[in-house]
């Protein structure tokens, strides 16, 4: 990957959290959040929730 935002990288990194947590539901996750820093004060960051 070449040029990616802090934003693109925390989604792509809850992505393949997600397939792990689908193919393993009796860890019984309920949420995951990803924050990604590209420095201090700068952060992009994913979120999911199970409904």
């Amino acid at each position: 990957m070449r040029n990616i935002t802090v934003e693109e990288l925390s989604h792509w990194f809850l992505q393949q959290l997600l397939v792990h947590v689908e193919e393993n539901q009796e860890h019984l996750i309920q949420a995951i959040e990803v924050k990604i820093f590209s420095g201090p004060g700068q952060s992009g960051n994913s979120f999911w929730s199970k409904k």
